[in-house]
């Protein structure tokens, strides 16, 4: 008997024991999980700096969470469809606001120009940004927390998950990708961060009975970062 008819007596009984089979499913599990590793890769274009503030000189929001986004594409993004989840380790302020039916906090941005300065007091869910644009948001997180607990927190747990959209302008057709983040790591903030509007400054650290009414801009929010690819 000649080695090609050993070679296809192998190949036959392969075939009438379903080995074939076998090998075509792991071939297919491979290729998913090859593909799912490579879409959950970081999107190095988009810089996403997390920091935290403590002791504003606000009284809705004494402490936060500060989020910058930044584009280091050639081409412009589009920023979209943001949200935040608190982890269980990490409470919301007390002026927060989120989704009740899905737990998601509120997150609006502000443009940033290249000194870091926002020049509108708007914020928005969509922001569009060119080449080296960024954007800031900022989540209120436990009012009566201090630093060195905060710290401790993040030391070991994760503070929240960050979901956003980002648009790739610059493909054609354009291309939306998924963006999802635990957010663990914080850099203190070098100055407190620009509310996007005048509110009661020290002396008055809790919401009175009659607290001044929030405008649908600078309250709350929050922005960290990920990865995932989708199309």
């Amino acid at each position: 008997m000649s080695a090609l008819d050993v070679l296809e007596s192998g190949f036959r009984w392969m075939a009438d024991h379903g080995i074939w089979d076998f090998i075509t499913a792991l071939a297919v599990i491979g290729i998913a999980l090859v593909m799912k590793t490579w879409s959950r890769r970081p999107m190095r274009e988009v810089s996403i700096h997390v920091t935290h503030s403590f002791d504003n000189d606000h009284s809705l929001f004494p402490n936060t969470l500060g989020f910058e986004v930044r584009n280091l594409f050639d081409a412009p993004i589009i920023i979209t469809r943001p949200n935040f989840r608190f982890s269980r380790h990490l409470s919301a302020g007390s002026a927060v606001h989120g989704n009740t039916a899905t737990g998601d906090v509120e997150i609006k941005f502000r443009i940033l120009m290249p000194d870091g300065n926002a020049p509108s007091q708007l914020s928005h869910v969509t922001a569009m940004l060119r080449h080296r644009e960024g954007a800031f948001a900022y989540v209120p997180i436990q009012d009566s927390l201090s630093e060195d607990e905060f710290l401790k927190i993040a030391s070991s747990k994760k503070l929240g998950t960050l979901e956003l959209q980002v648009v790739l302008l610059g493909e054609s057709p354009p291309r939306s990708l998924s963006l999802k983040m635990p957010i663990q790591r914080t850099h203190r903030a070098s100055a407190e961060p620009s509310f996007g509007f005048d509110g009661v400054k020290s002396g008055t650290r809790r919401l009175s009975a009659s607290p001044p009414p929030l405008p649908s801009l600078g309250h709350a929010t929050v922005s960290a970062s990920v990865v995932s690819d989708a199309t």
